[in-house]
């Protein structure tokens, strides 16, 4: 969540941009564009505290104008995108490769960009910020980057991993505590360096509890498998025969979205219903109902056939999961443990704690390291809702790697048979389960991430090697890289420390009379308007193609959004109406007059 932010389980991998990357040769001269020169600078706020800081540098020469990109906390640079133009104040920029698209308008005498930043079904304000000829850039210049390792490259020792973990932490300041397992043909290990930050100061280890996020994606699918075989789904049923009948599931072009639509991301659903409006921003997905969930279903139109194009969609698998429950009799929770959890004997694999599993669970923290409250999902459980622990999850990849006997073989191999491609070069979506091709070969993955946890599973058949990664910090790089190091030797990313904490704000009570003030519709470029509404003694503000959010008083007319590091100044007319108002973010204060 962000200026208007989506709230986000997980992160797709073609996250912005995907690392590593190399730059793209264009097939033709690119067209020149006039008046955009520079180095362009933002924030892009992913929700729950995780932030992205990019720069696009915009160059015109005898080739044309061309634009490259750096996402400082993906430790990418240099990146060439495919396009930009320029139609007045309208600015397109695209990036096939990564699947995204920047569009908005300029503002501020040309300089800023007001935009819409779009990837994978998702769209996020994004506000791009020209930088002053001359002036030294606001990030972190790139930090040295790794050198391959020798092709004899072996699993490092635990001590080179405990080396790892203390430098991410100690000297790049992008976690708290990191716990590593390793599964492999020596046996299993696990490693853990950091702080859980529990009050009690109990230690990290094999056993302590995370939120997985959208692992929970490929136990969801492993239900389904199960399911199938046992001969009670298809693959290809409509989701709509698990639902109630008065829900319209939508349909296109006389094509309905079906169960392996859900688990493949092939849906035409997008990421998140646009209703959802959490009162909670630390628990965004706490108060969203089923009843909600199916009016957004019944209203929905979809803008891809099913089946047709990938677009990784947390809500199809929410209700994939709910279909699956329903269809069995039963809740989420206790279908998952039932189907897949118990049978593999992953005890400590839940969504609601034990005493026993609260008192080893280990405190979340944003991407500043300040610590947050966890995530509960009722409503899309299948999409995120499970903790589990590094031992656990050993278990899970040990039974997928042929280290033990299990009841659920089958499933596991179900999971891989069917694979739809998706934008991001070499990544193919199996069902819940992505898979990386490399020049190591194979690697079997997902990630995870809620307001406050980074995680990872992956494993190679061929080497029979897996690894998990837990971290209790929402970092955007968590220790992926260092999981994925493991398996393939690829380098490990050095990492720019995490831009500091935004200074705390205080929220006051204003009366609904004085808020009346501010209720209105204002222009903030030619095609990007903040509409403000009052509910009851609460302020909402909403952009242009945005979801509305709450904006809190910290002064007669001064207010604060919680979910991103945004402030909004109102300016009072003689009416005592406000005339107009200035977005402070990303350090520039952009007007909005009121519009009739």
């Amino acid at each position: 969540m962000r200026v208007l932010r989506l709230v986000a389980i997980g992160l797709a991998m073609a996250l912005v941009l995907a690392a590593p990357m190399r730059a793209i040769a264009q097939e033709a001269p690119a067209p020149t564009v006039t008046g955009l020169d520079g180095e362009w600078d933002g924030t892009l706020f992913m929700g729950a505290g995780l932030n992205l800081r990019l720069a696009f540098h915009v160059a015109t020469g005898p080739g044309g104008t061309t634009v490259t990109a750096d996402s400082v906390d993906q430790g990418s640079y240099g990146v060439r995108l495919t396009s930009i133009a320029r139609d007045g104040d309208h600015v397109r920029i695209e990036f096939k490769r990564a699947g995204y698209v920047i569009d908005g308008q300029l503002a501020d005498g040309g300089q800023s960009l007001v935009t819409r930043f779009t990837q994978g079904g998702q769209t996020l304000p994004l506000t791009l910020k020209r930088l002053s000829p001359g002036a030294p850039s606001p990030w972190p210049a790139p930090a040295k980057t790794a050198t391959a390792l020798p092709t004899n490259w072996t699993l490092p020792s635990d001590d080179e991993i405990r080396r790892l973990l203390a430098e991410r932490i100690d000297v790049q300041h992008q976690g708290v505590g990191i716990v590593i397992g390793v599964v492999g043909p020596s046996g299993r290990r696990v490693v853990a360096y950091g702080k859980s930050g529990r009050e009690d100061g109990r230690p990290l280890d094999g056993d302590t509890e995370f939120e997985i996020g959208s692992i929970t994606k490929v136990f969801t699918s492993m239900v389904l498998a199960d399911m199938v075989r046992g001969g009670e789904v298809r693959l290809d049923d409509p989701v709509a025969k698990y639902l109630p009948g008065d829900v319209h599931m939508p349909e296109r072009a006389g094509k309905a979205i079906t169960l392996v639509d859900l688990a493949t991301h092939t849906s035409g659903l997008p990421r998140l219903p646009t209703n959802m409006a959490p009162k909670d921003p630390a628990n965004p997905y706490a108060d969203y109902s089923m009843d909600q969930l199916y009016r957004f279903l019944s209203g929905y139109r979809l803008t891809s056939d099913p089946g047709a194009s990938w677009a990784y969609s947390n809500l199809g698998f929410g209700l994939l999961g709910e279909a699956l429950a329903r269809r069995a009799g039963t809740d989420y929770q206790a279908l998952v443990k039932a189907r897949v959890l118990t049978p593999l004997g992953m005890a400590s694999t839940t969504i609601a704690l034990t005493p026993d599993e609260a008192a080893r669970m280990a405190v979340g923290h944003d991407s500043s390291l300040r610590p947050v409250e966890n995530w509960d999902l009722p409503s899309l459980a299948g999409a995120g809702a499970l903790r589990s622990t590094a031992n656990d999850l050993l278990t899970f990849l040990a039974a997928n790697l042929g280290y033990a006997q299990p009841p659920l073989k089958g499933d596991m191999d179900m999971l891989l048979s069917v694979q739809r491609p998706t934008p991001t070069p070499r990544l193919s979506q199996a069902l819940g389960w992505e898979v990386l091709s490399t020049p190591a070969g194979e690697i079997v993955q997902h990630g995870g991430g809620t307001g406050g946890f980074h995680t990872l599973i992956a494993f190679d058949a061929r080497t029979r090697v897996g690894v998990v990664v837990l971290t209790n910090a929402e970092t955007v790089m968590g220790a992926d890289d260092i999981g994925l190091h493991f398996l393939t030797g690829s380098p490990v990313a050095s990492l720019a420390p995490p831009a500091p904490p935004p200074p705390e704000h205080h929220a006051i009570t204003l009366a609904p009379e004085a808020l009346q003030a501010f209720v209105g519709r204002y222009q903030l470029a030619p095609q990007a308007f903040i509409v403000i509404t009052r509910d009851g003694d609460h302020l909402f503000a909403q952009l242009t193609g945005q979801p509305a959010y709450e904006v809190f008083p910290e002064s007669p007319t001064g207010f604060f959004w919680k979910i991103v590091d945004a402030q909004v100044s109102f300016q009072l007319g003689p009416d005592g109406r406000a005339s107009a108002l200035v977005l402070h973010q990303n350090g520039r204060d952009l007007p909005a007059p009121r519009a009739p």
